[in-house]
């Protein structure tokens, strides 16, 4: 009887009686193929746009028997890397540039292999699963251009440079985070957290203390309605408008401000002046408790303050 071969090695298997004088040869040779399935490393360049189909042979040595392949070369399209379709392991890392690479048997499916990273990998004999999903970590300078797919935890340890910033937000989900959701949020600068409109937002230290140590303006020449952003702002009616302007308290029922809630209104010396209007709650004058709507004249100044869900006080210079 002929000598055989095992199924994901291909190794010789000697028949008995077989290869009188010679065995020690062959089992020698067996020895060594064991070796390269255990220790073995051979870099293979991939360069093209074809399917690479690594190299198995029986009983001889071959690329597929090796513990380690590393993947070089220049790729001008997606390819596969295909290995025999049998039971075994493989360290293997994909230092191919130009577009990706997945790592397959042949008549299964496979995983599309990280860039310059190691990972290992099982051929059950019908696919190619990762075992030990890699632990990405960039000490040194990497540049990612085109699509770049992390699947595990990706370790930056240094400076960050994105340059579409807004898309990449985007595919991270950034946008989704709220003030209940903690997702991962950017750091507004000192301008846009005195927009104070970007809800995605984390303020830096710098730009913490520019909000709470200015009184943000809204500029308003003629007829305008409160709006829950006015909360902690002033409101100013500029020296162009020199007509009469109207402001109104909308409604808790319309406008549910906090109470607690103030308002500064501020009148240019050379503007019109304002008359301030109340819907359907009550603001009260602090000087003498009348109730009702109010105006407050050129280079006046007066605060209102919600003190309960549908009552507002007045008080300030310059109010009738």
């Amino acid at each position: 009887m002929p000598s055989t071969y095992s199924s994901s090695l291909r190794l010789e298997l000697q028949a008995t009686g077989e290869n009188a004088n010679t065995w020690g040869v062959k089992t020698n040779n067996n020895l060594n193929l064991l070796q390269q399935a255990i220790a073995g490393y051979e870099a293979i360049d991939i360069s093209g746009g074809s399917s690479y189909v690594v190299s198995a042979a029986d009983g001889v040595s071959d690329q597929a028997r090796n513990a380690v392949l590393d993947l070089t070369g220049t790729l001008s399209s997606a390819i596969s890397v295909v290995v025999p379709d049998v039971e075994k392991t493989y360290w293997v890392r994909c230092r191919a540039s130009g577009a990706d690479v997945t790592f397959r048997t042949s008549a299964g499916t496979g995983v599309v292999l990280p860039r310059d990273l190691w990972v290992f990998l099982v051929a059950t004999g019908t696919s190619v699963i990762n075992a030990l999903p890699p632990f990405a970590q960039l000490s040194a300078a990497n540049t990612f251009t085109g699509i770049n797919t992390f699947t595990s935890v990706l370790n930056i340890n240094g400076t960050l440079s994105v340059t579409d910033a807004s898309a990449v937000r985007v595919v991270l989900g950034i946008t989704s985070a709220t003030d209940s959701v903690a997702g991962i949020l950017r750091l507004a600068d000192t301008s846009s957290a005195l927009v104070g409109t970007d809800a995605q937002r984390a303020v830096t230290p710098e730009a913490a203390k520019a909000v709470t140590s200015r009184v943000q303006q809204n500029v308003q020449a003629s007829v305008y309605s409160f709006v829950s952003a006015d909360a902690g702002k002033h409101v100013f009616h500029p020296a162009s408008a020199t007509s009469t302007a109207t402001y109104t308290i909308p409604s808790n029922a319309s406008v549910a401000f906090a109470v607690g809630t103030v308002i500064t209104v501020i009148n240019h010396a050379s503007a019109g002046p304002i008359d301030l209007s109340i819907t359907s709650d009550t603001l009260y004058n602090s000087q003498d408790g009348a109730v009702g709507a109010r105006q407050v004249a050129a280079a006046g100044l007066a605060t209102i303050v919600k003190i309960a869900n549908t009552e507002w006080v007045i008080s300030g210079i310059g109010v009738s």
